[in-house]
This record gives C-alpha cells, structure tokens and sequence, in this order.
C-alpha cells in the first residue's frame, strides 16, 4: 500500500477510494509472489494459473500475490506510478518480493506489453525467481526454471518411477505448455514492447538502457526457458 484511500461522499453515501487490497489489510505487507500480466485474460483463468503456481511452489494459503490492479490506488493512480518507473509500486513491490509469475494470455500479448517488459527486466536484474503460468482446458501450466518443489517432492517418493530425477519430473509436468505460446516466448523482445500512453514507453526505455543493463538479461532469459521447455513438448 502506497497511498492510502478513505471514505468520502455525500447525501450520507459514502466512496471509497483506496485499493482494493485495503479492504482486506488494515496494514502494509510485504508480497510473497509478484504477478506480472496483461489485463486483458479471463478471470478466472487468471485465478487458475496463480492457484497452479501456489501448488507448484508448496505455498500456504497465507501466501501473498502483489496483483497491479488490486494493490494500486486507481482513485489516484497518476500519483501512485509516480515519477520515475523505477519509483513506481511495480518496482518496490518486486524488490521485496521473492519471485515473479507472469501470467501468459492465449495470445502472448503480456511479452509485448512495455510495464511487462519493464517487470521482466527488473525481475532479471534483481536475480528473482522466475515463473511462467498459462492456461488450456485441461488447466493451468507452470513453467519454471529449474525443477520447483513439488517436483523434488514428487521424485523422492517415487524413486522407481522417476528415478529419482526432480528434472523429469519438471519435464512431466510442464510437457502441456501451448507451443504457440513457447514460440512467442522464443522469439520476445522486450525492446519492442509497446505501451498505451507514448511517454510510459520512452520513460521506461530510458530507464532499462540506462539504469538496468538492457534488455538482453531479460531477453534471454525468457527465449531459453521456453526453448527447454518446448524440446519437452516435441
């Protein structure tokens, strides 16, 4: 929480114009998971892929999700960005934060989105962990970096079947990934990336250029994940 709403009306109805998240915490707490998307996926698949993610990573239902659209103030939401990106919640957020889960759309729009690619760098630069969720009828897909924890789990009970490799089971349990999303994933360049509001790019750009490294960490970073993961899938 950055800026704090209230109450405020009149005839005796009353407005409230903090966050969302407000209405759930009376106080400041610091995100377990930072979620980076692109408000255009269905809810509850959006719901689908954080539920997947949690499982995947052993969380409790205590866990917490930093989600832009429920943690900013959207009453005031030109003085919560700020000046500067880097000044922004989406950046102080992910600093505390242990890891990043990009929920992924059925079109990859998220990796052509410019606060994205501003998030996928930070993630990179700050050496967070890193995931990448999606959803298909059968259910959401984790895709992670090396084998999570219910892989390591999943290995050790089964050391016959798996031989004990938390590896195959990561393979396993990510074979389903759309490949069309892998490919977008292969081939993202988050240099690219658009915004709605002209000034956000060029702000962001600058940035990333000259305060973060680049884009090429970030670029990488996501190209090689969905390249090991689409060998899986083939």
């Amino acid at each position: 929480r950055f800026l704090q709403g209230k109450a405020v009306g009149r005839f005796g109805k009353a407005t409230f114009t903090g966050a969302l998240s407000e209405l759930w915490y009376d106080m400041p707490l610091d995100p377990d998971w930072f979620i980076s998307h692109w408000w255009g996926e269905p809810i509850f698949a959006f719901v689908n892929c954080v539920s997947e993610h949690a499982r995947v990573f052993g969380l409790g239902s205590d866990a917490l999700y930093w989600v832009c659209a429920y943690a900013n103030n959207q009453s005031r939401i030109a003085d919560e960005l700020g000046g500067s990106p880097l000044q922004s919640p989406f950046c102080k957020a992910l600093r505390v934060a242990r890891g990043a889960l990009v929920v992924m759309d059925d079109g990859a729009v998220t990796v052509t989105r410019a606060w994205c690619a501003l998030e996928n760098v930070v993630v990179s630069h700050l050496g967070k962990q890193y995931a990448i969720a999606t959803w298909q009828d059968a259910g959401a897909v984790v895709l992670t970096l090396s084998p999570a924890p219910c892989d390591v789990q999943w290995a050790e009970r089964s050391p016959q079947e798996l031989g004990g490799l938390a590896r195959l089971c990561q393979m396993r349990r990510q074979q389903h990934f759309p490949t069309n999303l892998l490919t977008a994933a292969m081939s993202a360049d988050f240099a690219a990336a658009e915004s709605s509001d002209p000034r956000d790019k060029t702000l962001i750009d600058k940035v990333i250029e000259e305060e973060l490294g680049g884009f090429d960490q970030a670029n990488s970073r996501v190209r090689v994940m969905a390249a090991v993961a689409m060998c899986t899938c083939s």
